[in-house]
C-alpha cells in the first residue's frame, strides 16, 4: 500500500513537472533533437540548449517538490495540533483530579481518617503530579516543534506563491531563455563554434551534392 502510494506520488510529480516545462521545454528539446539529426549535436551543446533544458527541468522539479513539501508540512502541523489539543484535555482532567484529591486529603486530615487511607491518597496525589509534569513537558516539546514547522511552512508557502499557476511556467521558461542567452552570447563569438558550424554545413552540402549526382547518374 505504501509502495503504491509512493509510486502514485512520483507519477503525479512527473506529470506536474512536465506541465511546468510546457511548450517551452518541448520546443527546446525539439530544437536539440533537430540539431542532432542534422549532425550538429556538438553545436547544440555549445549553444547551451542541453544546459538550458537541464536548468528548466531542475527548476520545475524543485517547484513540484516544494509544493509536495508544503502539503506534507500542513498535514504534519494538523496532526501535531490535534495531539497538542488532546494533551491539553488530558491536563485539564488530571489537574481536576489532583485538586479533588488535595481537597479530600485536607478533609480527611480534619475529620480523623486513618493514616493508611491518607497515605494512599497522598501516593495518588504524587502520581497525578508526576503525570501532569510529563504531560506538560510533552506539550512544551510539541509546541516547540509546531512553531518550527509553522515557520518552515510560511517560508515555503511564500516561495510557492511566486510560482503559482502560470507564474511557475513563466519562471521555468525564463530560466531556459536566460541560460540559452548567456550561452549564445558566449559561444557565437567563439571562432571554434563558428568553424564547427561552417565545417558541418560544408560536409552536409557536399554529401547532399554527391547524393544528387549519384541520383542523376542513375
Amino acid at each position: 500500500s505504501d509502495v503504491c502510494s509512493s509510486d502514485l506520488r512520483t507519477n503525479n510529480q512527473i506529470k506536474d513537472t512536465n506541465k511546468l516545462l510546457g511548450l517551452g521545454g518541448a520546443s527546446i528539446a525539439g530544437l536539440s533533437e533537430a540539431l542532432d539529426k542534422a549532425g550538429f549535436g556538438s553545436l547544440s551543446n555549445k549553444l547551451g540548449i542541453d544546459e538550458a533544458k537541464s536548468k528548466m527541468e531542475d527548476l520545475a522539479s524543485q517547484i513540484v517538490a516544494n509544493r509536495s513539501k508544503e502539503i506534507s508540512l500542513q498535514n504534519n502541523i494538523n496532526s501535531l495540533s490535534k495531539e497538542s489539543t488532546e494533551i491539553s484535555d488530558q491536563l485539564i482532567n488530571k489537574e481536576q483530579e489532583l485538586l479533588q484529591i488535595k481537597e479530600q486529603i485536607s478533609s480527611w486530615k480534619a475529620s480523623g481518617v486513618t493514616e493508611e487511607e491518607i497515605k494512599n491518597a497522598e501516593e495518588l496525589e504524587e502520581s497525578l503530579e508526576l503525570q501532569i509534569d510529563k504531560l506538560k513537558e510533552k506539550q512544551e516539546e510539541l509546541e516547540t516543534i509546531l512553531e518550527l514547522e509553522k515557520k518552515e511552512l510560511d517560508t515555503i508557502s511564500a516561495s510557492n506563491k511566486e510560482f503559482d499557476g502560470m507564474k511557475g511556467k513563466m519562471a521555468v521558461l525564463k530560466t531556459g531563455i536566460s541560460s540559452m542567452g548567456s550561452s549564445l552570447v558566449k559561444n557565437l563569438t567563439n571562432p571554434l563554434t563558428i568553424v564547427t558550424f561552417l565545417v558541418g554545413q560544408t560536409v552536409q552540402t557536399l554529401m547532399e551534392a554527391d547524393k544528387a549526382t549519384g541520383d542523376l547518374a542513375k
